[in-house]
């Protein structure tokens, strides 16, 4: 049987705390996947497509009284939504990356991997 899959978006679904009552009517209307479009940190332009912060999750999304960085708050989420019985997926943006002030610093020789046949 194909999945039916209900796309929890988090700017219209507000603060991480509220997932859970739209995963809960998802359910209920039939629904047994939640995909949750992109949720960390986007950088200068807004866009949650580009992400300028992988490991933290917007500001706009978390509840006031909240860890630094709001994975502890996607993981009960999570759990959540297993709990009730569905599987989640989520949206991961690996291909850009947004521009604004930036604390990563490539290595200066990264290690080269040759594959083997």
């Amino acid at each position: 049987m194909a999945p039916i899959i209900y796309n929890l978006f988090p700017r219209l679904a507000g603060s991480v705390d509220r997932w859970l009552e739209h995963t809960r009517r998802a359910r209920d209307l039939g629904f047994d996947w939640i995909y949750l479009n992109p949720f960390t940190r986007p950088g200068f332009s807004g866009s949650l497509y580009a992400v300028q912060e992988h490991r933290k999750v917007c500001a706009d999304f978390l509840p006031r009284k909240s860890s630094k960085d709001g994975i502890s708050e996607i993981r009960r989420f999570l759990d959540g939504v297993r709990k009730l019985g569905l599987k989640p997926a989520m949206d991961l943006v690996i291909i850009d990356k947004a521009t604004g002030p930036v604390k990563y610093k490539p290595a200066s020789k990264p290690p080269i991997v040759v594959p083997r046949p």
